[in-house]
């Protein structure tokens, strides 16, 4: 007989404890309260879909000892703002994601640079500048705190509202 899949909250207190399970918990309730879909991507690496009328909003990766989240924003001049309003810019900048670099054969030439002195992209995030960030995954929450869910739902929440409004 085939082993039944947990649901998301199971994973999660089999994962993580404290404040992250706790913050975890509460951030899952938000999502299904919003009446958000939560998706197994790939249920034996601990990797969710969060979507909203079938669009992406948020990747959600669960294991043992973390849970991370990157969710899909657009960084466009009303999202800034939106998020300058929210007082979270300087929380969504300091969860820049790092490059690896996990591919440096595929980035490096798009870089400009060599194999060897490539160390990832210079990017502008909402007007500030970054050295060494990865170009396919800008914002990356691994174990969130209190205040980076605060940050994660009030992107999610911007992406779902563009995906009412198609754009």
């Amino acid at each position: 007989m085939a082993e039944q899949k947990k649901k998301i909250e199971e994973i999660i207190v089999d994962s993580v404890d404290g404040e992250l399970q706790k913050n975890a918990l509460e951030f899952i309730a938000c999502v299904r309260e919003n009446k958000l879909f939560i998706t197994t991507k790939n249920y034996a690496n601990g990797e969710y879909v969060i979507k909203y009328k079938g669009k992406g909003v948020c990747n959600v990766w669960i294991g043992k000892g973390y849970f991370n989240a990157i969710p899909f924003a657009d960084f466009t001049d009303e999202f800034e703002k939106y998020m300058k309003n929210l007082n979270l810019l300087e929380m969504l900048w300091k969860n820049q994601k790092k490059c690896p670099p996990c591919n440096p054969r595929v980035c490096a030439p798009q870089a400009g640079k060599s194999e060897e002195e490539f160390d990832g992209f210079d990017n502008t995030v909402l007007g500030k500048k970054f050295t060494d960030t990865c170009k396919f995954v800008r914002t990356w929450f691994r174990n969130p705190g209190a205040e980076e869910f605060e940050c994660l739902k009030a992107m999610m929440e911007y992406k779902v509202q563009s995906i009412m409004i198609g754009t």
